[in-house]
């Protein structure tokens, strides 16, 4: 029990060290700080969700970005279903809208491909869309260097004709 006590921040762990049991401090602590913020929270990371844009990032860290934040907003969401056909049905809903929210803010640069992906019935699956991403900034970045390298050769080629093969 120590350790659980320890492990917080001294201001936290103070109002839980009167607690009998491991069990006493988890579930004070649960009540304390679990869904903190509500409705208000979920707001602000739906806004989040939704506002979210590539910019400097490359896929993967705008990828896990967007992962960070659904599964945070995921944690708040009150979403309660009654079987298993329903929560499948839910999470093929909540993985379609994910990949529209995340080809929705791409690049520009990307707008041929989000074009092709939002084409095609029915819309890949979310991580399906995530690796074709992943592939075409691979291929995008391999076609930089290839080019840079070719106009560098032919640079350093022009430069030798220019002064008689030196």
């Amino acid at each position: 029990m120590t350790w659980l006590i320890f492990s917080m921040k001294p201001e936290i762990g103070r109002r839980f060290m009167r607690k009998e049991t491991a069990k006493d401090i988890w579930g004070s602590i649960s009540t304390t700080f679990d869904r903190v913020g509500g409705l208000a929270k979920v707001y602000q990371l739906l806004q989040k969700v939704i506002t979210m844009k590539q910019g400097d990032r490359t896929i993967s860290e705008y990828y896990n970005t967007a992962i960070g934040l659904w599964e945070e907003y995921d944690h708040y969401r009150d979403l309660q279903l009654s079987n298993s056909e329903d929560e499948a049905k839910a999470y093929r809903t909540l993985e379609k809208e994910r990949a529209l929210i995340l080809l929705g803010g791409l690049n520009p640069k990307y707008e041929p491909i989000r074009i092709q992906l939002l084409g095609r019935s029915p819309l890949p699956s979310f991580d399906e869309v995530c690796s074709y991403l992943q592939s075409e900034e691979t291929r995008r970045v391999t076609m930089e260097l290839v080019s840079s390298l070719e106009r560098s050769a032919l640079s350093s080629s022009s430069h030798r004709d220019w002064h008689g093969g030196d």
